[in-house]
């Protein structure tokens, strides 16, 4: 309508239009909380990508030997995390921009030790769906299935150590997951259905034995850990290295 010659809008015309704003909104911000998940996911992909790449430069320098073990004479994070093997991100740190700062902590490579306050910004180790505040301490959100170093053979000093070339189908092995509690990210309990962090679309994030990093749905994984994590299980199947 007019109203001294300047056209202005009813209370009905502008509910309308309200209407229609509130219908679009209603339909875009789902879609973009989606394309900000992808975006995570893919990330998240990214940064397990580049811990490949220190992997593989850790097994060239290493004899292919796993930077993974498990202490049969210490129960320092149920053995995978001790004075004589140390925790997998710490063996791998050196090839990521990082460095080992004792046995179970890492810190940038500028950094002189370890503080709760070590990292001003996120890292490889850390997935970005988690959302975590910084500065801190453990930006830490992946871990490697137990059955890596438990099933691995019995070296003389009590610590249980595989090598690449012993693994079976490397391709088909997970060396790392996406991990729920990010505070204790030594070990990843592939019986324990609180270990598996299902971030993104349902499923979690892997870093393989050949270096690809794939996507699985939670249950699948779960019901591949669960029912071959003892060791005398039929392992053939399993997601999870062995030898």
């Amino acid at each position: 309508m007019k109203k001294g010659g300047v056209a202005a809008f009813t209370l009905v015309e502008l509910l309308v239009v309200v209407s229609i704003v509130s219908l679009l909104a209603s339909l875009l911000l789902p879609a973009l909380g989606k394309a900000k998940d992808t975006a995570k996911a893919i990330q998240c992909k990214s940064n397990l990508k580049q811990l490949g790449a220190g992997l593989f430069s850790y097994f060239t320098d290493y004899q292919e030997w796993i930077p993974f073990g498990y202490d049969t004479n210490s129960s320092l994070y149920a053995g995978y995390a001790t004075l004589s093997t140390f925790a997998w991100y710490c063996q791998v740190a050196e090839y990521v921009n990082c460095r080992a700062a004792g046995y179970n902590a890492i810190v940038p490579r500028d950094v002189a030790t370890w503080t709760a306050a070590a990292f001003q910004s996120p890292v490889v180790y850390a997935c970005p769906k988690v959302g975590r505040s910084y500065p801190c301490g453990f930006p830490i959100d992946f871990a490697p299935p137990t059955p890596i170093a438990k099933f691995a053979p019995l070296g003389r000093d009590g610590v249980c150590r595989g090598k690449l070339s012993m693994l079976k189908l490397p391709a088909n092995r997970a060396f790392l997951l996406d991990y729920s509690d990010s505070a204790y990210a030594q070990f990843f309990n592939v019986g324990l259905s609180s270990s598996y962090a299902p971030r993104h679309a349902g499923g979690l994030n892997l870093l393989f034995f050949d270096g690809h990093v794939g996507w699985d749905k939670y249950a699948y994984l779960f019901n591949k850990g669960a029912l071959t994590s003892s060791y005398y299980a039929d392992k053939q199947d399993a997601f999870f290295a062995y030898y």
